[in-house]
């Protein structure tokens, strides 16, 4: 198991994740007048309308109610893998469900939960709040595709069901499915659903500033867990960081709401523009112009020019995996070389027509002139990117990073495997590069890059760092003709620029499953210089039955292959 403490450079308010993430929408939702009941309503005088998928729950409700709502939401997410239907559930502050009447229910894709208090112990849901494994087919039952959804704010006091899974919450979820400030009483936290029929496989995960007495880690092959108190960790599969980082005054480990209210501000809703996927890039563009915070309600906007941040301190928060499509090779969304900028909870798909790049951060010609401040940095928290899947989608860049003190905490960029017939293939969705950094004093906690075409990650700023990186190579090159340059068979998962004199990599491995030609090669996983700035700790390459990787990093590390599949390739430490 790779485990990572890491002494930051530079000291960055890691407490801006849980409140922008989770608080903002806590005190925008329930700081004002009643908020809407399960069944929207058209909201009162000066209230905003979050839409009809925005349902928020008070503890007055009778729990038939609430457990009727979310069951038909569940209902019609569980499958949804590739729909456009978005839904945010909210819990103000309170109790719900008993022992004896506990609330029981599923998130499935494109849900978000999350508790409106401002710590987790606020919101207390008895019963469960579960992810289950998806049964394709009766004996194939699987984790690795439960994508786009999240748990924040709230405690789970598990109860209330029966035989294999009464003694735990069941979070069997893959990439894009976060779990943040979440307290788990009452029984154990299992990232695994052994309950169904095999394989029983999981490919997550993300957890951060939570509570848990025991979790299962089972068939998860690798896992991300910070700045959270846990009892105990069943075991390990390939990659399974856990790691501690300080805030912005001093070194710490553990949640940030367990001995006090976490470090933050309340933003009143009247500072932010609600917006609705029916409104115009315009519209949107025009609030952000006259100083407010952005609310992306749940939903699908259509992104024909780009959505532009300008404004220092800006929050764009996306509620219920809110998702931002490029149309006519648009960029949908710019942020200026300006500090303190937080985007949250957004995904952004690609288009039929290529975009340049999907977010970009900072100028392309501006890097090293910008205005960014190493103790209020811009940060992206579960951003996640999309080329292919529910349509074709062509994009050369996901993320593009430029401006300097930027923080990646869980990216998801994700070039599609799978989807929806005719959406996927190798001249069908195009993407070379998932995520490039150009800044300096970029660090990235939970970068999750797959299958682009060249370079998953290209890094070339200074003093760049990320804790816990999870690749898979594309799966579909046609031949070895199509996926080589100069002289190096395939592309590595991770290039760090010749150039570049100080950067560090912890806890991170490559996969391959080259399974249109299991032939093919990729000389490298990881591309580093060779210099003693540049340090890379708890490295690893796995075959997944096709094609081989021959080396781990540069031309150390033993080959990965069919001979040996699932069998990981380690470097401990480079050089």
């Amino acid at each position: 198991m790779a485990q990572a403490g890491v002494s930051r450079r530079t000291p960055f308010p890691w407490w801006r994740l849980a409140t922008v993430a989770v608080l903002v929408a806590a005190t925008a939702l329930s700081g004002g007048p009643a908020a809407a009941a399960p069944a929207h309503r058209p909201p009162t005088s000066g209230q905003p309308d979050f839409g009809p998928n925005v349902k928020i729950f008070d503890p007055t409700m009778p729990t038939g109610e609430i457990q009727a709502t979310v069951d038909a939401i569940a209902a019609q997410q569980v499958d949804n893998e590739m729909g456009t239907q978005r839904y945010a559930l909210l819990f103000k502050p309170g109790t719900y469900g008993t022992p004896d009447h506990p609330l029981v229910f599923q998130v499935g894709y494109y849900t978000e939960v999350a508790g409106l208090g401002i710590a987790p112990t606020d919101v207390t849901i008895n019963g469960h709040v579960d992810v289950y494994n998806r049964c394709l087919t009766p004996t194939n039952c699987i984790a690795l595709v439960n994508f786009w959804r999240s748990l924040a704010n709230l405690t789970i006091n598990v109860t209330g069901l029966d035989g294999c899974r009464a003694s735990g919450d069941f979070w069997a979820v893959s990439q894009a499915a976060p779990m943040r400030r979440v307290n788990v009483t009452g029984g154990n936290l299992t990232f695994m659903d052994y309950c169904t029929a095999g394989p029983q496989y999981a490919s997550g995960g993300f957890l951060a500033d939570s509570v848990a007495g025991s979790i299962v880690n089972g068939s998860q092959q690798q896992f991300l867990v910070r700045n959270s108190s846990i009892g105990s960790w069943s075991n390990a599969v390939w990659n399974q960081v856990r790691v501690f980082v300080p805030a912005a005054a001093r070194n710490s480990a553990g949640p940030t709401w367990q001995h006090g209210p976490t470090p933050g501000r309340s933003i009143p809703l009247s500072d932010f523009f609600v917006a609705r996927p029916s409104d115009s890039v315009a519209t949107i563009n025009s609030q952000l112009a006259r100083g407010k915070n952005l609310i992306l309600t749940p939903g699908v906007y259509d992104v024909d020019r780009s959505i532009m941040v300008r404004r220092p301190g800006t929050i764009v928060l996306g509620q219920g995996v809110a998702t931002l499509t490029a149309v006519r090779g648009s960029v949908p969304l710019r942020v200026a070389d300006v500090p303190g900028v937080d985007i949250a909870g957004v995904m952004i798909d690609a288009g039929p027509v290529n975009s340049p790049v999907l977010l970009q951060v900072g100028s392309r010609h501006g890097h090293g002139h910008g205005a960014a401040n190493p103790a209020d940095p811009t940060v992206l928290h579960d951003v996640y990117f999309r080329i292919g899947g529910p349509h074709v989608g062509k994009a050369t860049v996901s993320l593009e990073v430029n401006s300097d003190d930027v923080l990646l905490d869980h990216i998801w960029a994700w070039r599609a495997d799978h989807g929806v017939p005719g959406s996927v293939g190798w001249d069908v969705n195009t993407a070379g590069t998932g995520v490039v950094v150009n800044g300096d004093d970029v660090t990235a906690t939970g970068l999750f890059v797959e299958h682009y075409q060249r370079y998953n990650v290209s890094w070339t700023g200074e003093r760049g760092e990320t804790i816990f990186f999870q690749n898979e190579l594309p799966y579909d090159p046609p031949n070895q003709a199509a996926w080589r340059h100069d002289g190096v068979l395939g592309w590595a998962a991770y290039k760090v620029a010749d150039r570049v004199r100080t950067h560090q990599l912890w806890g991170a491995g490559s996969y391959v499953f080259t399974n249109v030609d299991p032939t093919i090669h990729a000389t490298h996983g990881f591309e580093v210089p060779v210099t003693p700035g540049v340090t890379l700790h708890d490295l690893l390459t796995v075959n997944l039955s096709a094609g081989t990787i021959d080396h781990v990093v540069n031309d150390t590390g033993a080959p990965v292959t069919t001979a040996a599949v699932g069998v990981p390739s380690y470097v401990v430490s480079y050089p």
